[in-house]
């Protein structure tokens, strides 16, 4: 089979009849096997929008549509329903969102603001990552001049931890460590 000569449609018929019929064959194998270079098939693939889903091994057409806003058109989507092509394993492959309820300017709206979304998502994920860092900073300001005793019981293995973490951060005082981990805690669960 010519699969040069395969309008883009049928090339994706053709593409998800196989990868179904051999769950061991990849585009890359069927590319070989048809003798076409893989880049070439994936770029005529991404050209007309189709996208590859993993959970089902197939390609689906995607909607890419870019409004300028100056070029905008104003028209109202023909398809309310729109195929959604999962990235979690949770979401299934069938589903569709209903965009009914929005009208087109909402969705002008949504793409103006797209860049101040990133930028909320980014910073959100810095600040996660940022949590997540092993830059520790005491702030001895939280802490009053006054420092009082108390005997604490810990089971070995949390304590074993405990050291080794103090050991690891040793610019710094146990006391302090102590006091910055309570600290954190009562703040998060007060």
């Amino acid at each position: 089979m010519d699969i040069n000569s395969l309008d883009i449609n049928d090339l994706v018929k053709f593409i998800n009849l196989e990868l179904n019929k051999n769950k061991n064959l990849s585009l890359n194998k069927l590319a070989d096997k048809c003798g076409i270079k893989r880049s070439t098939l994936k770029s005529r693939l991404h050209r007309e929008n189709y996208m590859y889903n993993a959970a089902d091994r197939s390609y689906k057409k995607t909607i890419k549509k870019q409004l300028n806003d100056k070029k905008t058109k104003t028209s109202e989507p023909k398809n309310t329903k729109v195929n959604i092509i999962p990235k979690e394993k949770n979401i299934s492959s069938n589903s569709t969102l209903d965009i009914s309820p929005f009208t087109a300017e909402d969705l002008k709206e949504l793409l103006k603001m797209k860049k101040d979304l990133k930028n909320i998502i980014e910073n959100y994920n810095i600040s996660i990552n940022d949590n997540k860092s092993n830059n520790l900073e005491i702030d001895i300001s939280k802490f009053s001049k006054e420092v009082s005793s108390r005997l604490v019981k810990v089971y070995s293995n949390v304590n074993s931890q405990w050291i080794e973490f103090c050991k690891k951060h040793n610019q710094y005082k146990m006391q302090d460590l102590y006091s910055l981990a309570l600290i954190e805690f009562i703040e998060k669960y007060n």
